[in-house]
């Protein structure tokens, strides 16, 4: 007779997933995305937008460093082989440390957004019992809503022909006051300002 004795799993967060995973493999094999089981889909999109977030953070980081290194010597550039090295050597090493700084801040924003989709559009799909794309499309808005809301408030950027002012987005409905008085915006398209988004 077979030892059907297992030892206790440790994690009951282990013993949940594998316990969930086991049900919507056995009873609902419909709740499968693209093949993938949730945990396996949460885990995939999770390693992909992390790649990808460490890599857009990693360049954009690296390139600010290495202009900023560049502006904050332009005064003292090197003159001998030598120079030119040791300038390169520090300006590369500042790249990196930005680079890899960004890219890991990146890299977690990128996961957590990710998530909070994946994790929403899963337990839609577990309330209702289907897949369909009213769950892709509900989990985007309010992944979306909630990513808008937590961060801070960008500006928007409103031009009247050479004057260029920061807005913040519910600023746009009082413009009126922004406007100069004699502005050739004013004259040519009355009391509305031209966005540029």
């Amino acid at each position: 007779m077979p030892d059907t004795t297992q030892a206790p799993m440790a994690d009951p967060l282990l013993r949940f997933s594998n316990a969930y995973v086991g049900h919507v493999h056995s009873h609902n094999p419909d709740l499968l995305r693209a093949g993938l089981l949730p945990s396996d889909r949460m885990a995939t999109i999770a390693w992909i937008t992390s790649l990808w977030g460490f890599g857009i953070g990693a360049y954009m980081g690296g390139r600010k460093a290495g202009l900023q290194y560049f502006a904050e010597h332009m005064h003292k550039l090197p003159k001998t082989h030598q120079g030119w090295y040791f300038y390169h050597k520090h300006k590369n090493y500042r790249v990196m440390l930005e680079g890899i700084k960004r890219g890991l801040t990146y890299a977690a924003r990128f996961t957590a957004v990710s998530g909070a989709f994946t994790v929403t559009e899963t337990a839609l799909d577990l309330w209702k019992g289907d897949t369909d794309f009213t769950s892709t499309l509900f989990a985007a808005f309010t992944t979306a809503y909630g990513f808008a809301t937590l961060s801070k408030s960008p500006e928007i950027v409103t031009t009247f022909d050479q004057y260029q002012m920061y807005m913040p987005p519910f600023e746009l409905l009082r413009y009126n006051k922004h406007i100069l008085p004699n502005s050739p915006a004013r004259l040519l398209f009355g009391e509305r300002p031209r966005l540029l988004i």
